[in-house]
């Protein structure tokens, strides 16, 4: 049985770049695959503009991160995580680890110290799922989805396209030790991906580029390439070719940076803008980043239309007036803030009337918009849709309000059976156990499976029934 959300998100149908209606799964399969692999399965290699060694503090301390690693230490880590957290490629979650720790800890630590040493392939362990979540409601290309393994200035397809070689040159520079290197570079090499369609992994890349949405590494590696153009910015800063817009304490430029969205304040002045885009150009020459001038946008604060009208073109950008001109033609003051709008007891009033039809469609987006997000005076507070208190229980029913539970399961969880048996029957009815036909579907390879036999028989009383029948 498919669920609601299933349901919503299954893709029936794709559109061709050539503008042909794609709905065989096969070849569905294959536009998904040329796509993703062309975003991060190729690299266009980076030539680097900036004098890092020059820009770049080192960070005292990092050599720690290569010392060996303590069987305590895993212990700690596997104690902390999460049990019901979505299970990865392999089918087993926090609580199987939990449960069988004392069976598979020492492979485990096996695993680590070859990592450790960099004598291990990381090849059957370092492949993902790319899931798809649509952008818009009637998704219908390739680029109508959002792939999660998770405007201002907008970065086009940022965790896709950073280069693997300015995230290493970073590291080398905020002082990171050799081995530490080593370790990104192999995992950054070694890496695969498929894109589940309809929940069907389809074939196998390799990333030559970027960094995978849903792993605890992925932020922390795109962080240290991004966070580059933060630097940039405060040197140009310090080197007098850009001000700051408000007097604050902090030594760093005001840049907001969340994903690949960023939010630059900078003073209304036209050289400071070209030197801006100039630095930008070069960042993206530096990192693979690339602006997608199409969806990032200029808001002018007190600036003249006409000023702004010449920085926006000097820019690349779109001024907020140029989204709806049609409207903005007919604005009796151009220079209200929000609140003055919506304070407004007739919207209609700040427009020079009657509208044309086509400034009439834009006055009824704008004021689709302000009806359905009203403008507060009360500070932002953030509130549980359930109600004040949290509980873990309350998220789950909230998180999966939508979800239709299949009887078969809360009859299982339900039982009397002991824990390991009722994951295990779970396993089995969702397609999850590691059997020789369900990996080979998932494209690992056969070496190195003797390693988890073991560990595994426990569920079956028989590891080569599980494994290699």
């Amino acid at each position: 049985m498919a669920t609601q959300r299933h349901r919503r998100n299954a893709i029936s149908m794709l559109t061709a770049v050539d503008g042909r209606q794609v709905s065989d799964h096969a070849e569905m399969a294959g536009l998904l695959w040329s796509s993703y692999k062309e975003r991060m399965g190729m690299s266009e290699g980076i030539s680097m503009q900036f004098d890092l060694a020059a820009l770049i503090e080192k960070v005292p301390g990092l050599d720690e991160i290569s010392m060996p690693f303590l069987l305590e230490e895993m212990e700690l880590v596997i104690k902390q995580m999460p049990s019901d957290k979505a299970p990865g490629p392999d089918g087993f979650n926090g609580h199987f680890l939990k449960k069988c720790w004392p069976i598979v800890k020492q492979q485990f630590f096996d695993l680590a110290a070859e990592f450790h040493e960099g004598s291990l392939n990381l090849q059957n362990i370092n492949g993902s799922y790319i899931t798809l979540v649509p952008k818009v409601q009637s998704p219908e290309t390739v680029n109508d989805f959002r792939p999660i393994s998770l405007t201002n200035l907008d970065f086009a397809k940022a965790f896709d396209t950073i280069e693997n070689e300015v995230i290493l040159q970073v590291m080398k520079h905020k002082g990171f030790d050799e081995k530490t290197i080593g370790w990104v570079k192999n995992i950054l090499a070694s890496g695969t991906s498929s894109v589940l369609l309809n929940g069907v992994p389809g074939k196998q890349f390799v990333c030559k580029r970027g960094v995978r949405q849903g792993d605890p590494l992925s932020p922390i590696l795109y962080v240290l390439g991004s966070d580059l153009l933060q630097t940039v910015v405060n040197n140009m800063l310090q080197e007098g070719r850009i001000s700051l817009p408000i007097e604050v304490n902090d030594p760093d430029f005001p840049i907001v940076q969340y994903v690949d969205d960023t939010l630059l304040i900078i003073p209304a002045d036209l050289a400071q803008i070209v030197a801006l885009k100039d630095v930008l150009h070069n960042f993206t020459l530096s990192t693979g980043l690339k602006i997608n001038y199409h969806k990032s946008s200029m808001v002018p604060i007190n600036v003249p239309a006409e000023d702004m009208k010449v920085l926006a073109e000097a820019f690349g950008l779109q001024p907020i007036m140029q989204r709806l001109p049609r409207l903005y033609s007919y604005v009796k003051e151009p220079n209200l803030t929000a609140k003055q709008v919506y304070d407004c007891p007739v919207f209609a009033e700040l427009f020079h009337l009657p509208l044309s039809a086509q400034a009439y469609e834009e006055f009824q987006q704008v004021a689709q918009v302000m009806a359905s997000s009203p403008l507060s005076v009360a500070a932002d507070v953030w509130q549980y849709s359930w109600g004040k208190t949290f509980t873990a229980s309350r998220y789950y029913q909230q998180l999966f309000v939508e979800v239709t539970v299949i009887p078969v399961f809360k009859w299982i969880w339900k039982s009397s059976c002991i824990m390991k048996h009722k994951f295990f029957d779970w396993l089995l009815l969702n397609d999850r156990l590691n059997t020789r036909d369900l990996l080979k579907r998932r494209h690992w390879k056969s070496e190195g499976l003797e390693l988890f036999a073991n560990s595994l028989a426990i569920w079956s009383g028989s590891a080569n029934n599980l494994l290699f029948s």
